[in-house]
């Protein structure tokens, strides 16, 4: 009698203890969801010289005070994966400026600006809940990179010191775009850039002066105006929008005081724009 009874209330406990297991997979998730819907449809709508616009359906969520995550990361530091993972969102980049979350089904967008030229990133986005931070799970991963049309020289030319005749380079542009955007990227390496005036014209005649003998006894010029680099003036480069690009652009450089020299090592014209 004890043995059967014994059997009987070890099985008994066996289905309660089944129930209760069945009674826990019914009411939470296995996964840990934390009830925010996945994003599916993240896309690349347009990509300029140092942009990408991405957009998505905003999808159906719980909670208040949702907001996005959107992280970047470059292909060099991809390995083999295609798609951003747990760990590599980890240790990607953050974007700046994410929309609020809209209701269910709304088309939503997000420019992801300041980005090097011909740089290849992965990108991908999720939703959080500001109360608990609970996060959905990662989107589809899109790729994108920064796209223009980039004609670069290479003269090593010598600038001349104290001589405002300066020395000039000439880059023959061959594609012809309208002009929407553009980046003139220079690599001049002097001891004194507070003698320099650098400017550019366009196949058109419009000259921009970038850098106008400012900076003092800093140390060379390298970077991207339109990006990283202040254009000095008179002029910007917004002048040279809706001009046609296929042509000789020209670089001018000058040393205006005596005593230090330089080098114009790299310059390079960016164009993003449409066939005219």
């Amino acid at each position: 009698m004890r043995g059967g009874a014994t059997v009987r209330v070890r099985g008994c406990a066996l289905v309660i203890v089944c129930c209760l297991l069945v009674l826990v997979s019914c009411g939470t998730n296995p996964t840990g969801s934390s009830g925010l819907a996945r994003i599916t449809d993240l896309r690349v709508v347009e990509t300029t010289l140092d942009s990408i616009t991405l957009g998505w359906t905003a999808p159906s969520a719980s909670g208040d005070a949702l907001f996005y995550d959107a992280r970047y990361l470059a292909a060099s530091e991809m390995g083999t994966e295609t798609e951003i993972t747990e760990e590599l969102w980890a240790i990607a980049d953050t974007v700046a400026g994410e929309p609020p979350v809209s209701e269910a089904g709304t088309e939503e967008s997000l420019v992801i600006g300041g980005l090097p030229m011909d740089f290849e990133c992965f990108v991908a986005i999720r939703t959080v809940r500001g109360a608990d931070g609970a996060r959905s799970r990662i989107s589809n991963t899109v790729t994108a990179t920064p796209e223009g049309c980039w004609e670069c020289s290479n003269p090593s030319l010598g600038i001349p010191n104290n001589d405002p005749a300066g020395v000039y380079d000439v880059i023959a542009f061959p594609d012809q775009l309208e002009i929407g955007e553009i980046q003139v990227y220079v690599n001049i390496t002097h001891t004194y850039i507070g003698d320099l005036i650098v400017e550019v014209t366009s196949p058109g005649g419009t000259t921009v002066r970038l850098h106008s003998m400012s900076g003092g006894s800093a140390d060379d010029i390298i970077g991207t105006y339109g990006l990283d680099l202040p254009v000095a003036g008179p002029g910007s480069l917004d002048d040279f929008i809706g001009e046609l690009s296929q042509g000789n652009w020209t670089l001018w450089v000058s040393d205006n005081i005596w005593g230090d020299v330089g080098t114009l090592n790299e310059w390079c014209v960016g164009v993003w724009g449409s066939a005219p």
